[in-house]
């Protein structure tokens, strides 16, 4: 756990590509406190996060430091939940209004409906490693997040930011 006076007790996480191919490397070369593996990082930093707060067990693919050893959590499967029960993001938290395509309308804003890649195949890639499977939200999910955007943040005071 890195500290100091502005951050006391911060804890220092990383995820990608690479350390999902060689997460014992990196948490040698990085002082850091743990390694997500995978393509879920969203999920995979949740589980740290329940862990720190609950005590609750980490779910595979997650590496972490215990002293100077280096632990694992198990290898890193495709993530527990389906794409449909995913929380949706907290648009205003995540400040929405910045990553719209404002060059061409304003207000603008991003659904994910699939997670993975459709064509898992191709030997160069590395999401065949990330994103083992194809997964996607169902439509009526889509349709529900359409509903609380167009309700919500079209006519709320941030979406003519």
């Amino acid at each position: 756990m890195i500290s100091g006076p502005c951050a006391p007790q911060m804890r220092i996480v990383l995820m990608g590509d690479h350390v999902t191919a060689l997460p014992e490397e990196s948490l040698r070369a990085c002082p850091v406190d743990f390694v997500v593996t995978g393509g879920d990082f969203d999920l995979g930093l949740l589980t740290i996060c329940e862990h720190l707060r609950t005590g609750s067990p980490l779910e595979p693919g997650i590496w972490w430091r215990d002293g100077d050893a280096l632990r694992d959590s198990g290898p890193f499967t495709a993530r527990r939940r389906d794409h449909g029960q995913r929380v949706l993001v907290d648009r205003e938290l995540t400040k929405w209004w910045l990553y719209g395509e404002h060059l061409f309308y304003k207000p603008c804003t991003y659904t994910m409906v699939g997670r993975d890649c459709w064509r898992p195949r191709c030997p160069f890639c590395s999401w065949t490693t990330l994103w083992p499977r194809f997964g996607t939200r169902t439509p009526e999910s889509l349709l529900d997040e359409i509903e609380l955007v167009t309700d919500n943040l079209a006519t709320a005071s941030g979406g003519g930011r």
